[in-house]
């Protein structure tokens, strides 16, 4: 065989770990994302007071989750398909986040008018939810609430983390030169190797040719599907069913929302 098989094969090698491992990383880090929502909302139902504030800041969690998933893909919130506007395929499955009273109609306006990354306008509005309900309080009460402010700041900070290190995912791929290069070299490599073949295999020379080329196509393509896994492809991840996922989690921590969970039932007051 042609020396530069050795070479080619380390090389189709290393895209395709190089792609699968960009694409488990972005899938820890919506793990990341799903822990740092549900764990945030779990702190916010027990040290929040004002239930208004609560319900404000579990609705951003939520709507912070689609937004991420939004700019993963291109797009914002307010556009044809996206959770501020469903599509018509779209309308019969799930309501739009208006409709499912995460965010009033105004609001949904302003997020159109938001220069720059929609998910940190989220993280802005669930810092200025926190600073809220923590800043008033006692004197005698004020480091009880300084620590649980810096322990829901820590909570915020992981969802911003999360969402910041998928964007890096998405924006750091091989580059476009790479891929072409590496194409090049393939079809080079198919038409070389039928001079090392010929001798051995005869006029079974194309076949075998053929089948190196379609494998060796096969892999570099599938390693430029997986290096955006944020995409829409079959092998892509779901990002809806994430999204899905923490808004049905949070909103079941927040119907816990007065519940006397440090007593057994037995001793609960029941509800009239």
């Amino acid at each position: 065989p042609p020396v530069c098989s050795t070479e080619n094969t380390d090389r189709e090698h290393w895209v395709i770990t190089f792609c699968l491992n960009r694409w488990w990383e972005g899938r820890c880090l919506w793990e990341k994302l799903v822990y740092a929502s549900i764990n945030a909302t779990q702190q916010a139902r027990v040290w929040f007071e004002d239930e208004k504030l609560l319900n404000r800041f579990i609705n951003i969690v939520i709507v912070f989750a689609w937004t991420c998933k939004a700019q993963l893909r291109g797009k914002r919130l307010e556009d044809e398909g996206e959770e501020g506007h469903p599509s018509i395929s779209e309308a019969g499955k799930q309501l739009g986040l208006v409709k499912r009273k995460l965010l009033e109609e105004g609001e949904l306006a302003q997020f159109e008018s938001v220069v720059g990354w929609q998910p940190q306008y989220c993280i802005d509005i669930m810092r200025a939810v926190v600073h809220q309900e923590f800043s008033s309080g006692e004197p005698k009460n004020r480091y009880n609430l300084a620590a649980k402010m810096s322990m829901m700041e820590s909570s915020v900070n992981g969802l911003s983390k999360a969402m910041s290190g998928s964007i890096r995912v998405k924006s750091t791929g091989l580059p476009q030169m790479y891929d072409v290069g590496l194409k090049a070299l393939l079809m080079l490599y198919c038409v070389v190797c039928n001079l090392a073949y010929a001798h051995s295999l005869g006029w079974y020379t194309p076949i075998m040719a053929f089948a190196i080329y379609f494998i060796l196509w096969s892999l570099i393509t599938m390693g430029s599907v997986l290096v955006n896994p944020f995409g829409i492809d079959p092998v892509d991840h779901d990002l809806g069913s994430y999204c899905k996922l923490i808004e049905a989690q949070c909103k079941a921590v927040q119907g816990r929302q007065g519940e006397e969970l440090h007593l057994p039932p037995s001793q609960r007051k029941k509800k009239s």
